[in-house]
């Protein structure tokens, strides 16, 4: 038998089964929100990304600190500058000078909920590695830095679709020089994993260190 799409019942479907997982509720959240409500929680949506890539900061923060030795008052100034910055102002996301060190932090999932990044996704991620070497006003030279792109680590997927950009990408060819300068940058792309020093890092690459989410509290008790 064939089975006929219905974009109402599947949209209901993935509402009803968010929203009453965070509720505790049976409530058919699609059939009883009023358009008032749609767009008061299209506003709330609209700031998650914000949250996610704060906690990722402040998470990137903690390991950025432990990572090169840095001391607990080094940790409570990162973290004071970062809770005073406005989300999406200019500039790095971190800039440690004390370690010589930029970051970049990306919130990217992976799309779909697979083991790959979009176009979209990986050109934004190179862009970055670029704008990392590159330097931006306030900071136009890097090239005596540690450059990192903090990735948020989904586990496997993560793992699987950082492998996969950057096996992919060095199989393009471009005659654009502004998509040439993305596909480039792929050469220096580097991995820091768990148990990797310091002493492993170079300034002529670019790395990034996927990390996970981590709760206020954790943070607290590691302060």
């Amino acid at each position: 038998m064939t089975i006929i799409y219905r974009r109402s019942e599947d949209l209901r479907a993935r509402m009803n089964n968010f929203l009453q997982s965070i509720t505790g509720t049976n409530i058919s959240y699609f059939d009883t929100f009023t358009p008032d409500n749609l767009i008061k929680l299209k506003t709330a949506l609209s700031d998650i990304n914000n949250v996610m890539t704060l906690k990722l900061t402040l998470a990137c923060a903690d390991w950025v600190c432990d990572f090169f030795n840095l001391t607990d008052n080094d940790r409570n100034e990162l973290i004071e500058r970062i809770e005073n910055t406005k989300p999406n102002s200019n500039g790095y996301d971190i800039v440690l000078e004390k370690c010589k060190t930029v970051i970049e932090i990306k919130c990217t999932v992976p799309i779909n909920g697979g083991q790959q990044y979009g176009p979209a996704q990986w050109g934004s991620i190179l862009k970055d590695a670029v704008k990392l070497e590159k330097g931006i006003r306030g900071l136009p030279d890097t090239t005596s830095y540690f450059k990192i792109i903090c990735l948020l680590d989904l586990g496997i997927n993560t793992d699987q679709a950082i492998d996969r950009l950057i096996r992919e990408v060095k199989r393009r060819t471009t005659e654009s020089k502004a998509r040439k300068e993305l596909l480039d940058v792929v050469e220096r792309l580097r991995v820091i994993t768990t148990g990797d020093k310091k002493e492993q890092l170079s300034t002529h690459h670019v790395y990034i260190r996927p990390l996970k989410l981590i709760l206020d509290s954790e943070l607290r008790e590691r302060s």
